[in-house]
């Protein structure tokens, strides 16, 4: 399953790495990415903040 996540700008620059690291998302304007289950998980175990706009 992804989810469309939305990011603060300091919330990005801290999620980055791991984004990076999970390379398979897609990145949309306005700080949105389109991310896999196991991104989304790192990001929460890492306590950065973020909205879920929708799953898919």
């Amino acid at each position: 399953m992804k989810a469309v996540t939305q990011f603060t700008k300091p919330e990005e620059a801290r999620a980055l790495p791991i984004l990076l690291r999970h390379s398979a998302g897609t990145v949309l304007p306005n700080r949105t990415y389109v991310l896999d289950e196991e991104a989304v998980a790192e990001l929460r175990k890492a306590g950065i903040s973020f909205l879920t706009l929708s799953r898919l």
